[in-house]
C-alpha cells in the first residue's frame, strides 16, 4: 500500500508571481479562515510568524459579516 505524503503549499510558493497568485485564490473563497490560512503559509514561507496577521484579519473581517 502507497503511502500519502503531505501537501504544503510553502513548498510551492517560489516567486512573488505565485504568492500573489495563491493569495488571490483565497480571497476568491471569500471565507476569512481560508485567507487567513493563506497569510500564514506566506509567512512561513518568508521566515515570520504569521499568527499575528492572521488574527489581524479574522478581528477586521468580522466586521464585515
Amino acid at each position: 500500500m502507497r503511502k500519502a505524503t503531505k501537501w504544503n503549499a510553502v513548498d510551492y510558493l517560489e516567486t512573488e508571481e505565485d504568492i500573489a497568485a495563491y493569495l488571490d485564490a483565497a480571497l476568491e473563497d471569500r471565507d476569512p479562515s481560508v485567507m487567513a490560512a493563506a497569510l500564514d503559509d506566506v509567512a512561513r514561507k518568508q521566515g515570520t510568524s504569521g499568527q499575528q496577521e492572521s488574527e489581524r484579519f479574522l478581528d477586521e473581517s468580522a466586521r464585515f459579516d
